[in-house]
């Protein structure tokens, strides 16, 4: 359904900074809702991704707000987000092989918008997916594999 069809009137467009990172349980919520918000605006809404690279590492981790310092400590969190949203996550990655940093995805990421923003946005959902719901975090790059989830989201390689 359109803007128009929403009965909104949209005189302007609107441009939206989205802070997130691959790796952000709140950010995977709000993934359909985000999804039905650039459905209905249509051309009246432009993005632009800033990612923030929550995790640089654990050696220098900390969320206070959570009491979060190692990663087992985030898998609580999550169920909360899964048990408040009804989104599917599993927090199981954070006790049985957690990711180490979410720099690498952030700058694959930023790479895909590089050449496209419906790249960078197809390569966002897929390592979200990924990391969210399959519990695979080596899509997010680090020495086992880097930007290798970027051909396949559609992106010409670098």
């Amino acid at each position: 359904m359109t803007a128009n069809e929403q009965g909104l009137t949209v005189g302007a467009n609107l441009q939206i900074e989205y802070f997130t990172d691959p790796l952000c349980c709140w950010s995977w919520a709000f993934e359909q809702p985000w999804r039905s918000l650039r459905a209905v605006l249509g051309d009246h809404l432009t993005w632009h991704y800033r990612l923030g690279g929550l995790i640089p590492s654990w050696d220098r981790y900390e969320d206070p707000l959570h009491n979060v310092h190692r990663p087992a400590q985030m898998a609580p969190l999550w169920f909360e987000v899964r048990q408040l949203t009804g989104v599917s996550l599993d927090e199981r990655i954070w006790q049985e092989d957690p990711p180490s940093s979410s720099y690498p995805a952030c700058l694959a990421v930023k790479a895909a918008e590089l050449q496209s923003p419906q790249a960078a946005d197809l390569l966002l959902g897929r390592l979200r997916e990924a990391v969210m719901v399959q519990r695979q975090h080596r899509p997010l790059g680090g020495a086992r594999r880097s930007g290798g989830g970027v051909g396949r989201a559609g992106a010409r390689p670098l």
